[in-house]
């Protein structure tokens, strides 16, 4: 018995020792990169996707390396000055924009400056740079006086000895604002500019960057009345200013207009407010901020008669009173269909856009559709509407009762038997007009007029996007410039998708302005203004679609990660992997686990359970249990200690968190073993009694049940390390059934083993009971 524990006492120091050191080895051998550059966990590719393999074209790590992936090697694995400056992908995004470290100032170890908002650095996020490659940009210029960022690719070739001689430079920004050092904080603030009380073009806006370690983003409106609850800054109160200006996100641009192309400013609207986002993950205390937009403009009548094109921001969005966000939904799709039969025939350039959910928001995106004939816009033509039309609606028998939702139902209820537009119909699609159902300037309603909607005037296939965000971020709202202009006509439908993930939320979320509240809107930067382009439709279908979207915006390309390098080859993404293409690290765990969790453990339990008796003599099953067993823990703490110092998401998966709960199960087993209680019972004197302590029994059934209960465990776990290699390592056909049919052999055999020795035992306990039956019968005779 002394040597017995002499032994499992050694085995379970040198257990200790070894594992200890594989761990320390294996891990200072291959260190866990992605916590060596900033917010390296909370990557999201442009596809929307989380993206913990930073540096490799896999998601999750391994094989080959994508540009930043060779960046970052080529810099000693260290987040280095000239890395965080460097726009690896091209898509004019700095490595240190990217990944919330703008000014290249963090170190391993540090809170990033920034943690919300975080791109890939070697995917290039097209939807941001317009999908063509951009000289990337300082956020602030060296300007001392101003701290004006650069403008962006928009500006690239504007001049400012263009301009009318009276411009100006106007700046909207924070008063002095304390920053809270708390996390996160959204104040807004508001101005009254009047522009000396003359209507004026806006032509160029430059964010104003004081405080560059905590402004993240921000969006300026302008206001139909005096915003009261904000003449001071506020983190509170209703917001009522819903007209958007412009908008900047960390890693933004200037926006500069087309030439001869001006947003109109009126001068009888002088209220603007500015919705300013705080990110300050370090809780950075005593900063004062001056930070804004700054604004361009020129009197309207400095170019009068010049053809100038005032600009104006087009509305696709969903009427907050037709939706509710149910708790719990990945992925939450609903749609808001817009169209607008009163734009000019020859339709209107859009030239950017800026897309607006909450928090919810993960996708958002408005898809073109055109009708597949021109039936639509012949019945634009005053000549086809009824005569006593003409001077109504500026004769479009359309613009009423067009679409389905407020001023398309048939509900008698939803317009005032007057003729006048009611409150709903006054944000319907392109109404200007609302009639009853029999009067002629209704087509639906009028059974001799032009019908909307029938025959062969169908929709096509949805043509393009007009504007696409599939990894919307509620902190990197920003307006961004079209690749390539587009031409919006009447006959054009505007249908915005947005998706939510509602996991967070415990109860409904609904539609409104609050920032808990859940909005989908699309903004259009567009040219010449026209009126009535507000569209806040309740032609609303909700829980659409599986949430799922390529971007197709004209010009712009869909994810690009070859801007700067030429693409992997596609054998290298999508075909199989074989096993000698496999990391090293990952070809040390498969057999490692193989031979320990799936041969020699289960082989180490099953001796003392069949083998014991015919293995009696000199305890020699024991021997074969403790070789069997010590070798595969050994094996099974190097194949652990490998994954373990490379998977830096190991508990993500099933595999994962039964593979650690098995690691340790095992690592009990001589420790219970080094315990076991004497055999005999105490309360007899006799140390060869066959009858064995209450201890004794315990302990044998935690030891065996718990030894039984790690190889079934173990094996199922195999089966899903295997489905594992397969889905994240694409693994080849060949190995994956290889392992498996390797594994299902091993169990096929040990467990026929098992059953014969059982059904052996079992017939020679019968037989002897029988003859001993028997010899008694016959002492009795």
């Amino acid at each position: 018995m002394n040597n017995r524990h002499n032994f499992l006492s050694t085995t379970l120091i040198s257990v200790v020792i070894f594992s200890t050191s594989c761990l320390i080895l294996t891990t200072q051998a291959l260190p866990d990169y992605q916590f060596r550059i900033p917010n390296g966990d909370k990557v999201i590719a442009p596809s929307g996707e989380a993206w913990p393999g930073v540096g490799h074209y896999r998601s999750t790590g391994g094989g080959a390396r994508n540009v930043f992936g060779e960046d970052f090697a080529a810099a000693g694995h260290r987040w280095t000055v000239e890395l965080c400056q460097k726009d690896s992908d091209c898509d004019g995004f700095s490595n240190g924009q990217e990944l919330g470290d703008p000014d290249c100032i963090w170190q391993e170890g540090d809170i990033p400056q920034f943690d919300v908002g975080i791109t890939h650095p070697g995917i290039a996020d097209t939807e941001r740079s317009g999908g063509s490659a951009m000289e990337s940009t300082a956020t602030t210029s060296s300007s001392a006086d101003t701290n004006v960022a650069a403008a962006g690719a928009t500006c690239q070739d504007f001049k400012f000895e263009d301009l009318p001689s009276g411009y100006s430079n106007t700046s909207f920004v924070m008063p002095n604002y304390l920053v809270p050092a708390q996390h996160t904080t959204y104040v807004k603030f508001a101005f009254k500019v009047d522009f000396a009380g003359i209507d004026s073009y806006a032509v160029r806006i430059d964010p104003i960057i004081t405080s560059p370690q905590v402004v993240h983003h921000m969006i300026l409106y302008q206001c139909n009345s005096e915003p009261t609850d904000f003449l001071t800054p506020n983190t509170r109160g209703q917001m009522a200013c819903s007209d958007l200006v412009a908008a900047w996100a960390v890693g933004g641009k200037g926006q500069c207009m087309p030439p001869q192309v001006g947003i109109e400013l009126d001068s009888s609207r002088p209220w603007y407010i500015i919705d300013m986002h705080y990110d300050n993950p370090k809780g950075l205390e005593g900063i004062r901020d001056n930070s804004g937009l700054q604004i361009t403009t020129f009197p309207k009548s400095a170019v009068a008669g010049q053809n100038y094109q005032p600009a104006g921001w087009l509305w696709a969005g969903a009427n907050p009173r037709s939706y509710n966000i149910p708790p719990g939904r990945g992925a939450y799709e609903l749609t808001a269909q817009c169209s607008y039969p009163g734009l000019p025939t020859s339709g209107i350039t859009v030239f950017s856009y800026a897309l607006h959910a909450h928090k919810l928001g993960r996708k958002v995106w408005t898809e073109v559709q055109r009708p597949t004939t021109n039936r639509f816009l012949q019945q634009q033509a005053a000549a086809d509407c009824p005569s006593d039309c003409a001077s109504r609606a500026g004769g479009m028998c359309s613009l009423c009762f067009s679409n389905p939702g407020c001023c398309g139902s048939l509900d008698p209820t939803a317009c005032n038997p007057s003729g006048v537009c009611c409150s709903q119909c006054e944000i319907c699609d392109g109404c200007q007009g609302c009639y009853a159902q029999t009067d002629t300037c209704n087509p639906n309603g009028n059974p001799a007029g032009n019908q909307i909607g029938g025959g062969d005037n169908g929709l096509g296939e949805p043509a393009f996007d007009l504007g696409c965000d599939t990894r919307y971020d509620f902190d990197l709202q920003e307006t961004r410039p079209l690749a390539e202009p587009q031409v919006i006509y009447p006959s054009d439908i505007l249908t915005t998708h947005c998706v939510y993930d509602s996991t967070s939320r415990t109860s409904v979320t609904v539609g409104g302005d609050a920032t808990d509240d859940e909005m989908c809107i699309a903004f259009f930067l567009y040219y010449p203004v026209q009126p009535n382009a507000k569209c806040m439709t309740t032609n609303v279908q909700n829980d659409v679609g599986d949430g799922q979207h390529i971007c197709q915006i004209k010009g712009q390309a869909t994810v690009n990660d070859t801007l700067c390098t030429a693409p992997p080859p596609d054998n290298l993404l999508l075909a199989s992997v074989s096993f000698g293409s496999l990391d090293g690290w990952l070809q040390i765990h498969i057999v490692c686990m193989i031979l320990s969790m799936g041969l020699l453990i289960p082989i180490g339990v099953l001796v003392p359970m069949v083998f014991r008796d015919s293995l009696a003599s000199n305890d020699a099953w024991f021997r074969y249990h403790r070789i069997l067993q010590s070798l595969g823990v050994l094996i099974l703490v190097i194949g652990a200690a490998v994954a373990l110092a490379n998977v830096s998401i190991h508990f993500m998966q099933v595999h994962h968190k039964l593979g650690v709960a098995m690691f340790v199960l095992v690592l009990l087993q001589p420790l219970n073993a080094l315990v076991r209680p004497h055999k005999a019972d105490e309360s007899t004197d006799d140390e060869n009694s066959s009858k064995p302590s209450t201890k004794r029994t315990i302990w044998e059934v935690v030891h065996k049940g718990l030894g039984r209960i790690i190889v079934i465990a173990s094996w199922a776990n195999i089966f899903l390390g295997v489905k594992l290699l397969k889905e994240w390592y694409s693994a080849s056909g060949g190995l994956t059934k290889g392992l498996i049919g390797f594994q299902s052999l091993v169990i096929v055999v040990l467990v026929l083993v098992a059953a014969y020795k059982i059904f052996q035992t079992k017939k020679k306990s019968t037989t002897t009971a029988r003859m001993e039956a028997d010899k008694s019968s016959g002492e009795a005779a």
